[in-house]
């Protein structure tokens, strides 16, 4: 199979929608490990990727982020954001559970309370999958103003409310490690 296959079969996967972010994530790893043994051959390889949340063997399971104890201060100019998001239904952790952040946009000269539209690009968006105790976490991300979606967009999701129903904003700042606690979500 040669690369040119391979990034058609994304682009293939991309356009005909595969039913979670999870399964596209695990196809898009799955064309990129052939690709990467294609490219054995040759003299330059790319390096790894790796999680932050893979750095520690000790861990139990994949699902326990052993981020929890070794969380640190983001990288100049960039923020991390952590939480937990719990089920209305069940009242337990959500466990598995994609989480995003939709950056929000505002006309220029409109003031920061004002109205605003958000955008959700689930290719783009910061994203993260909680572990078994519902935490999740964004690391070194931009510090922007965002809504955040708890859940697959393409089936069960919410956007995070406040009080009066409308969108909870997360005003993150540069430099700044924000933990914005414990999320209930209706499902």
């Amino acid at each position: 199979m040669n690369s040119n296959k391979i990034i058609a079969n994304i682009q293939l996967k991309v356009a005909w929608g595969v039913n979670s972010p999870v399964a596209l994530h695990k196809t898009v790893v799955a064309s990129l490990c052939v690709a990467t043994l294609m490219l054995a051959g040759c003299n330059a390889l790319p390096k790894p990727l790796i999680s932050p949340l893979a750095a520690d063997t000790t861990a139990p399971s994949a699902l326990v982020s052993p981020v929890v104890a070794k969380l640190e201060n983001p990288t100049q100019g960039l923020t991390t954001v952590t939480g937990i998001a719990i089920s209305g239904v069940t009242k337990e952790p959500l466990i598995a559970s994609p989480v995003y952040l939709a950056e929000v946009f505002r006309r220029p000269g409109d003031p920061p309370d004002g109205e605003g539209a958000f955008i959700l690009d689930v290719s783009h968006s910061p994203s993260a999958i909680t572990d078994i105790t519902g935490r999740f976490y964004f690391i070194n991300i931009p510090a922007k103003e965002y809504v955040m979606v708890i859940g697959d967009p393409y089936s069960k999701s919410e956007v995070v409310p406040k009080e009066d129903g409308k969108p909870r904003l997360f005003l993150t700042k540069p430099d700044n490690l924000m933990d914005v606690g414990r999320i209930t979500v209706k499902f």
